[in-house]
């Protein structure tokens, strides 16, 4: 995905507990919830305020450690995101066909999929951590990925929406 901070663009990728920046991957962890949060960047901390979105702008602003920043993101998520800690917040089991919610309460350590890849019943989707254990969550059905509803990072509880996926092929 790209990145735009003022007036510069980065590639940005992410997976897992690693983030690649132009060809740079430094090593993340997050801790908080909410808007405020601590992020770890190679274990050096940054204080992070999402601060509320602004339906009237086309970028988001971010505060780390005091200094604002307008952040616009192009590719995997909208320019204009939510808060994934809301957005994962939103869907039970049975509100969304073909949707796969957390069994636990528990941290979302890796993305295994992204929208538009084909599943096969018992791929892996995605890893949650709860109670310092690894839950890998699998597809329960073939299908498409429609949407992923979290990123690494995300605390989720039981019954949060993970990803969609659409039964049958592309």
């Amino acid at each position: 995905m790209d990145v735009q901070v003022g007036a510069r663009t980065y590639k940005v990728e992410s997976r897992g507990d690693e983030v690649t920046v132009d060809g740079t991957t430094f090593r993340t962890r997050v801790t908080g919830e909410g808007r405020s949060r601590t992020t770890f960047v190679d274990e050096k901390p940054y204080r992070v305020i999402l601060l509320p979105p602004d339906e009237s702008k086309d970028y988001r602003e971010v505060n780390v450690d005091g200094q604002l920043f307008a952040v616009r993101m192009k590719g995997a998520m909208r320019s204009n995101p939510r808060p994934r800690a809301q957005a994962t917040r939103t869907a039970p089991q049975g509100d969304i066909p073909g949707g796969v919610v957390a069994q636990m309460t528990g941290r979302v350590i890796r993305i295994d999929v992204s929208a538009g890849q084909p599943v096969v019943e018992g791929d892996i989707l995605l890893t949650l951590e709860a109670m310092k254990m690894e839950n890998e969550i699998r597809a329960p059905q073939n299908g498409v990925v429609r949407k992923v509803a979290v990123a690494a990072g995300d605390r989720v509880s039981e019954g949060d929406l993970l990803c969609v996926i659409e039964a049958g092929g592309e």
